[in-house]
């Protein structure tokens, strides 16, 4: 398509100045009888000339003509005007103007009008208009109305950047969730050039004349511009034009409007061989000399650069789902000494036991703890497949894949590994205060009894009559994080449990118990059931036993003490 479009501008303008030659040798020779008004003919002619940028153009060299069609000398003239554009980026454009004149004498003025075509080409873009107009040309005053009507596509994408914030993100507790947030922001910055609608309206009169026919004239107007995506605005004009001669014309001008502020242009043009007629021309002929003028319009399209930038925000707000459930966590809050509440996060229970007869066995419940004013915590029994945390250490928890969150491998619960690397993991909110709430209650024989796939974490344990924390045939247990101290029989004591055991990170000590009691860590079997033991990272110590393994039955070929512990003694009776 451009490469049509140039070859027709260069086509057309090759036309123009076989055209004009040929005319101009017609015109000239024609014999001057006498210099009355009838025997004005118009000589066709060529120029050149140079524009500096403007509002909506950049600065231009232009190669014109004006041919004569048909003229009654001396009365009317249909003339053709082509113009080919350069503009200081290399870039082709051009015009075409037909246009009709004629010489009223009784007000000694012409009227005229034309239609035109204009094209231009930007570095990026291709566009297209047709322009209508009214001129009124006297001795002193000039008139002058314009319209400018882009055409085909106006309003073309030139150029788009992309700026992703990336992945803005989020985590908190809402009612009996723990709500996950991402928040993901792109900027698109977009810039159009769009070819402007344009209307102007234009007045001058001549302050100054010279010999050979030189004149200055002072010109003022309004327009209006108005472009697809963007808002139309009036701005005013004000020129000056100069002709030292028939062959010379400079003109300078001020302009301004909102949409491009104010602008100086200057121009030149020279034309050849000349305008005006060549005989001699009596001074009440001089309007009628005018006939021959170029159409004082701008062949340049004036193009609007404009940008838009829109802001995408893409928000994922969904609650933490459990990877082995898949389905939400809900966690059931408590704030020691509180008082009523329902626990939400906003409404906490006040004590453990509240929380405990609020939850449902169904692997997604979690009690979540908040030391408040760390009353002693009665003695209490965890439900089947319940976690009870608390926020003084860190909890780390794992979830399935979440937009913006970064994969993480993960330990989910009753492994002793790391053994989920498909989605993420989430430090709780508020854990890892430090504030450990105490479980402690004279009246109780064990402080802490598990369920089938429990987990208990975070706790003081003190002064348990019989056992701080106890499980009897159970399946699954966690136990980490604690600190269990003076326990009148045993810190912890696992009694026929099967499948897995994980003790992580416990302090025990002082377990003081008679003859049979006073382990520190006592796991009995007496089941035929396989149980996977692991114990790391534990203080054992000031107890009457450290740590005590009894089973019977098959011993896996795996089993072995534990490691990377402080104990003061060590019983087994588990070898084969």
């Amino acid at each position: 398509m451009q490469t049509i479009t140039l070859s027709a501008i260069a086509g057309l303008f090759l036309t123009t100045t076989i055209a004009t030659s040929a005319v101009a040798q017609t015109v000239d020779s024609i014999p001057v009888e006498t210099g009355s008004a009838a025997d004005l003919s118009i000589p066709a002619w060529g120029g050149v000339g140079h524009t500096s940028s403007g509002a909506g153009f950049d600065g231009t060299t232009h190669f014109q003509g004006f041919i004569p069609l048909q003229q009654t000398p001396g009365r009317s003239i249909t003339f053709f005007q082509p113009r080919l554009l350069l503009d200081n980026g290399g870039n082709l454009g051009g015009s075409a103007v037909l246009g009709h004149r004629f010489y009223h004498r009784e007000s000694d003025r012409i009227f005229g009008g034309y239609v035109a075509y204009d094209h231009r080409q930007t570095d990026e873009s291709n566009f297209s208009r047709v322009g209508l107009g009214l001129e009124s040309l006297g001795e002193r005053w000039d008139f002058f109305f314009h319209a400018y009507i882009p055409i085909g596509d106006t309003r073309q994408l030139v150029d788009e950047n992309r700026f992703d914030t990336g992945y803005s993100l989020s985590s908190g507790f809402q009612g009996n969730r723990l709500m996950l947030s991402s928040q993901r922001e792109e900027r698109i910055t977009q810039t159009y050039e769009a070819a402007l609608f344009g209307l102007d309206a234009e007045v001058g009169a001549k302050i100054a004349e010279w010999e050979h026919g030189g004149s200055l004239r002072a010109y003022g107007g309004v327009y209006f511009h108005d472009a697809e995506g963007s808002d139309g605005t009036l701005g005013w004009r004000l020129r000056l034009e100069a002709r030292p001669n028939q062959n010379v014309t400079l003109g300078v001008a001020v302009q301004e409007d909102d949409l491009f502020g104010t602008n100086v242009v200057a121009s030149i043009n020279l034309m050849f061989p000349q305008v005006r007629p060549d005989q001699p021309i009596a001074e009440e002929d001089t309007v009628v000399a005018r006939l021959g003028e170029s159409v004082r319009r701008e062949a340049n399209v004036a193009v609007d650069m404009q940008e838009e930038t829109e802001i995408r925000v893409e928000e994922v707000i969904d609650p933490l789902r459990n990877p082995e459930e898949e389905e939400p966590y809900r966690f059931v809050h408590v704030t020691l000494g509180a008082r009523g509440g329902d626990g939400t996060f906003e409404h906490p229970f006040g004590t453990v036991q509240a929380a405990l007869d609020d939850t449902i066995s169904d692997g997604n419940n979690i009690v979540y703890i908040d030391a408040g004013s760390n009353p002693d915590i009665p003695a209490f029994r965890i439900p089947d497949r319940v976690r009870v945390l608390s926020q003084a250490p860190d909890q780390l928890i794992a979830g399935l894949p979440f937009p913006g969150f970064p994969e993480a491998p993960a330990r989910l619960p009753f492994s002793p590994l790391i053994n989920y690397d498909d989605g993420i993991l989430v430090l709780l909110p508020l854990s890892g205060d430090g504030q450990f709430p105490t479980i402690r209650d004279a009246s109780a024989t064990d402080l802490v009894t598990m369920g089938d796939r429990t987990i208990l974490s975070g706790f003081q344990i003190r002064n348990a009559v019989g056992n701080g924390v106890a499980a009897n045939t159970i399946e699954d247990v966690e136990i980490r994080d604690n600190t269990i101290t003076s326990a009148g029989e045993r810190g912890i004591f696992l009694n026929d449990v099967t499948g897995s055991v994980v003790l992580f990170d416990n302090t025990i000590a002082g377990s003081q118990g008679g003859t049979g009691s006073g382990q520190g860590l006592l796991l009995r079997n007496t089941t035929d059931g396989a149980v996977d033991v692991t114990i790391e990272r534990h203080e054992i110590a000031n107890n009457r036993v450290g740590v005590e393994v009894a089973a019977s039955g098959d011993i896996a070929q795996g089993n072995k003490p534990p490691t990377d512990c402080e104990y003061g003694q060590y019983d087994s009776s588990w070898q084969p």
